[in-house]
């Protein structure tokens, strides 16, 4: 049986200008996940969630007046806030690395904003402190926000994207306080936490 030779294939000439008459290899395809719309939310949640660190700065002496106590036993408040975030980041952002970073994200929002109901509903000092604690327990969402938006950023966003989210910390850390003292103006102090409560609940749907 004669061999019937192949005829060669013929590039494109514009091709071939472009690619030194080799055909190219196709490039990989986008394997991003994260998008801007997502990079945008991640920001917002981790402002949210570090802002409910310092809503209590300047709300300290209605506190005070409201559950009867001195003002320097509610400033202890601030401090269980942190003791509860120091706890948090040496307890749970671990767990990142082991469950489900989305999952985990999503409890730690639904946990925070029944700590910031539990410390609207405060009648006492006892009260007030153990919830401002799980407040700031629940508060280092925003390490595992920063480490879910890296592993979805391909590596040629990844550093834009960890900036973006990260300066949603300290969006929140300069709003907390004017936010807190507007907010406590037209709704008291209790509902400054109430309405936080109900934002992290909506950041959660949407996430």
């Amino acid at each position: 049986m004669p061999f019937k030779s192949r005829a060669p294939v013929k590039m494109d000439s514009e091709a071939e200008k472009t690619s030194g008459g080799y055909t190219q290899a196709p490039q990989p395809p986008d394997t991003s996940k994260l998008s801007r719309y997502q990079t945008f939310l991640f920001a917002i949640t981790c402002a949210m969630a570090v802002a409910n660190v310092y809503f209590a700065q300047p709300l300290l002496e209605s506190m005070a007046a409201s559950l009867s106590v001195s003002p320097s036993t509610i400033g202890v408040v601030v401090t269980a806030t942190q003791a509860g975030y120091a706890v948090g980041l040496l307890f749970i952002v671990p767990l990142g690395d082991l469950l489900n970073r989305k999952k985990l994200i999503l409890t730690q929002m639904l946990l925070s904003a029944l700590a910031l109901c539990a410390v609207g509903l405060s009648q006492d000092w006892g009260m007030l402190l153990g919830s401002m604690m799980l407040v700031g327990l629940m508060a280092v969402v925003v390490q595992v926000v920063v480490a879910y938006a890296a592993s979805l950023a391909s590596p040629e966003q990844r550093g834009e994207a960890i900036g973006t989210v990260t300066s949603g910390v300290v969006l929140g850390i300069l709003l907390a306080r004017f936010v807190s003292g507007a907010v406590a103006d037209l709704a008291g102090w209790r509902g400054v936490y109430f309405v936080s409560a109900a934002l992290m609940i909506g950041m959660a749907l949407v996430l």
